[in-house]
């Protein structure tokens, strides 16, 4: 059987009427004290259950109220204020990390606010658009970079396009060639090139030419039979009779050979355009010797600051330095390395020797490859 419950309006009847009754005994009980001798009243362990306002009379009458009174009156309050104030505690307590993110929400929310202020200003819009031309630029420059990069390592002879092989630096490079007149294009092969560059004294250069002297000779009769412009059949000639005789072992014969090819050669092709290409020095103010290196005079080898032909440069650079000055009757020694004059003013075998006598025939098939590929 389902409980009928009473309707809304007599609930509040009987609420209100409880509250009446309460508020009538609360008068009667403020006439019985009002009606006391207040130091008669005895407050001794009922304070707390006193209603509101008897206790509102009450605190009114305190200093009328005996002394027992007036303590459990004291005592009530400051348990009141203790529990408040421990509530309040707790209660900040809990809204201590609540606080703490409103206030870091409120530090975001200004700092973006500044932030966009900053933003839309002009100086930074002129300063991204100028960072955003800056890195197109810098974007086209490499781009620059590397077609140059591709350019030149494709203009570089068949040798050097290997990963073993790494261009030098200029002043290493002005090394190899122009004081040790060592030939760098086409010949020696990519492998000898490799090691060749690698090393780190002339020695151990001129050492690792006349170890490789099978695959040096190999590789300048394959050039040599490649070739066939009727320009440098002559010389061509010439220099697969002096590898012959290197490969027979025949080194002076075929050092001597080559250098008298290279000699005309030289003359043919190269001093006909740069007279002074392989000119070493002149006479300067007081007699004195002027050194006449590459970028001397307009009738010098360009150097490699003036020019982008790497082909041309790798062989004529080297021929400078195998044209270094020798005389005998200046009392000058034999050179050790290959020059022209000492192989054609001398039978020394300071002078001939397995090392000079490749470096030679490399010199001249070099300088065959650039005048037929070039």
């Amino acid at each position: 059987m389902t409980e009928e419950h009473p309707p809304k309006e007599k609930a509040a009847d009987w609420f209100r009427d409880l509250l009446d009754d309460l508020g009538r005994k609360a008068d009667a009980m403020i006439a019985d004290y009002l009606a006391q001798d207040p130091k008669t009243i005895d407050l001794v362990g009922r304070v707390g259950s006193l209603p509101g306002k008897v206790f509102d009379v009450v605190v009114a009458m305190r200093d009328d109220l005996n002394e027992s009174s007036q303590a459990a009156l004291q005592e009530y309050e400051d348990r009141k204020t203790e529990r408040f104030r421990a509530l309040t505690a707790d209660y900040e307590q809990y809204l201590a990390p609540q606080r703490e993110m409103m206030r870091w929400a409120e530090e975001q929310n200004e700092l973006r606010r500044k932030m966009y202020e900053i933003q839309e200003s002009p100086m930074v819009k002129a300063m991204r658009e100028w960072e955003a031309q800056e890195a197109e630029r810098a974007r086209k420059l490499w781009e620059q970079l590397e077609e140059s990069e591709r350019r030149f390592q494709a203009s570089l002879p068949p040798n050097w396009n290997d990963p073993e092989v790494e261009f030098p630096d200029l002043e290493d490079l002005e090394e190899l060639q122009l004081r040790e007149g060592l030939p760098l294009a086409w010949v020696p092969p990519n492998r000898v090139l490799a090691e060749v560059l690698g090393a780190s004294t002339a020695a151990a250069r001129r050492r690792i030419i006349g170890r490789e002297s099978e695959a040096i000779l190999r590789a300048c009769l394959k050039e040599l039979r490649r070739l066939r412009s009727d320009e440098t059949t002559p010389w061509r000639t010439s220099a697969r009779q002096a590898a012959e005789a290197m490969k027979a072992g025949h080194w002076r014969a075929g050092q001597a050979l080559a250098a008298i090819t290279l000699d005309t050669a030289t003359d043919k092709f190269v001093r006909s355009s740069y007279s002074d290409a392989t000119l070493q020095s002149r006479k300067g103010k007081g007699a004195v010797r002027v050194a006449t290196p590459p970028g001397t005079s307009e009738r010098s080898l360009p150097t490699w600051r003036d020019v982008d032909y790497p082909r041309a440069l790798l062989v004529l650079h080297s021929l400078y330095g195998a044209f270094r000055e020798y005389s005998p009757q200046q009392g000058m020694e034999v050179p050790t390395q290959f020059t022209r004059h000492g192989t054609v003013h001398t039978i020394s075998q300071r002078q001939y020797s397995r090392p000079n006598a490749l470096i030679a025939i490399m010199h001249i098939v070099g300088l065959l490859c650039l005048i037929e590929d070039d």
